[in-house]
């Protein structure tokens, strides 16, 4: 038996296509394994020779590695026991996929993404983030390490909001890199995991060269425009449907404090808020690089309108 360390490790779910190809997910960072023993079992044999000294000869025969990490996040024990992590960070296997939400935050970080995850962290809710690369160069710092231990999903929204389908594919790939430089400084060496390109205008070209999987959205809290924290509530709350990926911002002090009132609200309805990547696996989906996901309604379910594949 040995004792050995580890540093830095990952989890990917890989996805075999049709044809045998198989698709990697992109990785998410694990906690340090705490203890990592390996245990080698060995063939030994004697040879025997006329005019010669014996020799022991030994050949690997079969091993085993066991890991004990700390916390292997809320993301992957989901993806490993096909259960949904409540509010209080326990796996509920009976949770009902059709009062799930997915609150997405676009353009920040900024001054009250703070408030806004106290407020996640209060609620025991998560978010999806897409972020600008000029705003996480101010306040990455303070907010991307707390996302990521609050369970929340970084996605990158390019690095100062150009319109990609018109500047083309090479301005897109420059954009969402710098972006993907600045989150790592913050997200342990790793870029965003998931895209929404501004204004919502994308070819499957585009979305196809990120490498990632792309998230559109098919409710718009219209926060932008009204910057009222009524009115928020209201397009947000009016219709509420199950598989909902609600597009808000979270550099509007207005979106927040409407946040503070809708979350706890419909969470006393039976509720829940959880990440883009949760609100998939929760529907039978697993996101996959270079498809833009619309929404989980059960309406775009059954009319395969829940992807771009068929659009």
């Amino acid at each position: 038996m040995a004792t050995i360390g580890l540093d830095k490790l990952f989890y990917s779910k890989i996805t075999e296509g049709e044809n045998g190809d198989e698709t990697y997910a992109a990785p998410v960072a694990l906690a340090k394994a705490m203890t990592a023993e390996l245990s080698v079992e060995l063939a030994e044999a004697t040879l025997y020779a006329d005019d010669g000294a014996a020799e022991v000869v030994k050949e690997f025969q079969s091993g085993t590695l066991t890991l004990g990490v700390d916390d292997i996040g809320k993301s992957v024990a989901e993806d490993l026991t096909g259960a949904v992590i409540d509010e209080n960070g326990v796996l509920d296997p009976d949770a009902d996929s059709s009062r799930l939400l997915a609150l997405t935050f676009d353009d920040g970080p900024g001054r009250y993404t703070g408030r806004l995850l106290d407020l996640l962290e209060t609620t025991g809710a998560r978010a999806t983030f897409f972020m600008l690369g000029r705003q996480v160069k101010e306040y990455g710092a303070e907010t991307i390490p707390r996302m990521k231990q609050l369970g929340c999903i970084i996605g990158s929204h390019s690095y100062d909001h150009p319109n990609l389908k018109t500047a083309g594919p090479e301005t897109a790939r420059q954009q969402f890199a710098l972006t993907d430089e600045q989150i790592a400084q913050y997200n342990g060496g790793e870029g965003a995991q998931v895209i929404r390109f501004p204004y919502g205008e994308y070819t499957k070209e585009l979305s196809a060269d990120t490498g990632r999987p792309c998230i559109y959205w098919n409710v718009d809290s219209m926060d932008w425009d009204s910057q009222n924290v009524q009115a928020i509530i209201q397009e947000v709350s009016g219709g509420i449907e199950g598989g909902e990926i609600i597009l808000m911002h979270d550099i509007y002090e207005t979106t927040v404090a409407a946040c503070e009132e809708l979350i706890p609200e419909l969470q006393a309805q039976g509720w829940q808020f959880v990440t883009i990547e949760e609100l998939a696996a929760a529907n039978g989906y697993e996101l996959e690089p270079g498809v833009t996901y619309f929404g989980f309604t059960q309406y775009e379910k059954e009319n395969g309108k829940v992807t771009d594949k068929n659009r």
